[in-house]
């Protein structure tokens, strides 16, 4: 009897934390997307390049490579150029963490990779012809950088979320 009382609490503390754990990723994703949407498409409209339109950068690694000039070159710049390089890279790390969480045919690589580099091309599109930002083929390698860094994190998370429900323990992740 003490021990069917024992697996019942048990039982009990991993439905609920698994509960809270459903909210705050529920919650915690809206939060994001407001975010996302603020921090791509909530700017003013771009600045014309020399007058002469507006700018796309379609060769690799040319902004990276001024970024990296600048922390060299200009310590006034250091905080532009790693506010850049850093947004891009954690902008949609989340979004590769919360695909597979809420849409489980998102839970391999590549369906997650391609879900997320599509919206990546996607806000660089809409940010060019909204003239809310440029397109820049730099801003898509750092942005999937980082979803490759939120898929093996979120992939983690899953491992141990697996292992702990296997051995009847609560989840924390």
């Amino acid at each position: 009897m003490i021990m069917d009382e024992e697996h019942n609490n048990s039982a009990m503390e991993v439905h609920s934390s698994q509960a809270v754990l459903k909210h705050f990723m529920r919650v915690s994703f809206v939060i994001y997307l407001v975010a996302l949407l603020y921090f791509t498409l909530g700017k003013s409209p771009a600045v014309m390049v020399n007058g002469s339109g507006y700018h796309a950068n379609t060769k690799p690694f040319q902004t990276i490579k001024m970024y990296q000039n600048m922390f060299k070159s200009s310590p006034e710049l250091k905080h532009t150029a790693f506010l850049n390089l850093f947004g891009n890279l954690v902008l949609l790390l989340p979004m590769a963490v919360y695909l597979p969480y809420f849409i489980k045919v998102l839970r391999n690589f590549i369906s997650d990779f391609l879900v997320v580099l599509t919206i990546i091309v996607a806000i660089e599109l809409i940010e060019f012809y909204s003239h809310r930002g440029t397109f820049d083929i730099d801003d898509i390698i750092l942005n999937a950088i980082g979803a490759i860094a939120g898929y093996v994190i979120w992939k983690i998370c899953h491992v141990i979320h697996l292992k702990r429900k296997h051995e009847n323990t609560p989840v924390d992740c």
